[in-house]
């Protein structure tokens, strides 16, 4: 009888759990339903089969004369007030009519990592049940090893090449940051492209008076992260929010508003590592 009990406990926590996605949907459909600039594509299959959705807002003008970037929130599947952020974006976009951006399609992802956002689990698991955490599963210009080991973080990947994103930022919590390249473990902080992203970065956090520099020195160094592989791989310029454990969302997606409108038309030209992949001698250690 305690084991049909505890069982029966078991699957009614998964079943609240599993929810979590279920809502998220549930807003993004109610987002794009009836809206004629709004609508709902889907990214893939993650290694459970599950449909990582998201919302696209067509800007307006000419295809040819168009930019296209993105935003992302819940790599980390604990990091529960990024899809929220994400959300409001959303239906921002939609009572505005996305009147702050001509000439741009955004592409926006309130949930990359499903299954940790169901189990508030910062990792998630491959089709092995492995668990792996997706913001250290793309290439790094310092570490030799195996990379896009899940799905999702493969699916970003292809879908950054192959709609030719210029611009993309990553939500993440909880800290009051915005950062930019680079992260990695390296001997020199600052890309080619320093001077450009601090001004951008400073002038977007005048709302909500983040923190700002490169992820490395706000934060702590990490191998394998999507910021500097969109960055140093193809030239995307990539920042990283790091919202506040009370975060105000009206002053954050201002926030957003501003990073996206500064963003330059076309990829940096010259985004190469140029420092040593030695670690500087008062580098932290990276989350596991």
């Amino acid at each position: 009888m305690k084991n049909l009990l505890f069982l029966s406990l078991l699957l009614s926590l998964n079943s609240y759990a599993a929810s979590n996605y279920s809502k998220a949907q549930e807003r993004i459909g109610r987002a794009v339903k009836g809206s004629s600039f709004l609508e709902e594509f889907i990214l893939g299959l993650n290694d459970q089969g599950q449909k990582i959705k998201g919302v696209k807002f067509i800007g307006k003008g000419e295809d040819k004369d168009k930019v296209s970037h993105l935003v992302v929130a819940a790599h980390h599947g604990n990091e529960t007030k990024s899809v929220e952020l994400a959300l409001q974006f959303i239906d921002y976009l939609r009572t505005t009519n996305g009147k702050d951006f001509n000439n741009i399609d955004l592409y926006v992802i309130p949930v990359l990592n499903i299954g940790g956002y169901d189990r508030e689990d910062r990792h998630e698991r491959d089709s092995k049940n492995k668990s792996h955490d997706p913001n250290r599963d793309y290439p790094d210009p310092c570490i030799v090893k195996k990379n896009f080991k899940l799905k999702s973080t493969e699916l970003l990947a292809s879908f950054v090449r192959a709609r030719n994103i210029t611009g993309a930022i990553t939500v993440h919590g909880y800290y009051g940051s915005l950062t930019y390249p680079w992260g990695i473990y390296t001997d020199n902080y600052e890309t080619l492209d320093h001077k450009v992203f601090e001004k951008k970065a400073k002038d977007a956090v005048l709302e909500n008076n983040y923190i700002v520099g490169t992820h490395a020195d706000i934060l702590y160094p990490a191998g394998g992260a999507f910021e500097d592989w969109a960055y140093f791989e193809l030239g995307v310029w990539s920042l990283l929010v790091e919202l506040e454990d009370t975060p105000k969302y009206a002053d954050d997606i201002k926030m957003l508003v501003s990073s996206i409108q500064s963003f330059p038309s076309k990829r940096s030209r010259d985004h190469r590592h140029t420092g040593s992949c030695e670690r500087r001698k008062d580098a932290g250690i990276s989350r596991p």
